[in-house]
């Protein structure tokens, strides 16, 4: 499934607060991101449908998020807020090239693991997927 983050990527400044590490934020950091991805969730929800928020489920599982049936008892935003984590870390990563192209190049070549990319019409995408 590909999702449109153009305005995450817009928005890239704020993903710090949304997938920040221990070393960045503090001891709090784990509970800090998650509080700031359920509340970035609620205003911006990139899954909605019953048959999107169960591909995301099996996303989560097939990349070694949950061996448990757990996840199926999470709600819309909280299936939200990681998939927004993940995206974010994503983000974070490619803002750390200098720029746009050698990103580009990196993930075509392998360099760099990323599910983002810039679609034909000039947006930006996650694809959710393995």
């Amino acid at each position: 499934m590909e999702i449109d983050i153009t305005h995450m990527i817009e928005d890239a400044d704020t993903m710090p607060c949304l997938a920040g590490s221990v070393a960045e934020l503090g001891s709090n950091a784990g509970p800090y991101t998650w509080s700031n991805s359920k509340d970035y969730a609620k205003k911006n929800t990139l899954l909605s449908t019953d048959a999107e928020l169960e591909e995301a489920r099996q996303y989560f599982k097939e990349v070694g998020f949950s061996e448990s049936d757990e996840m199926e008892q999470w709600s819309t935003e909280e299936i939200n807020a990681l998939l927004i984590q993940f995206i974010a870390s994503n983000i974070r990563k490619m803002n750390s090239y200098d720029t746009e192209e050698e990103y580009q190049e990196a993930a075509k070549d392998g360099r760099c693991h990323s599910n983002i990319f810039k679609g034909d019409n000039g947006r930006w995408y996650f694809y959710m997927g393995t």
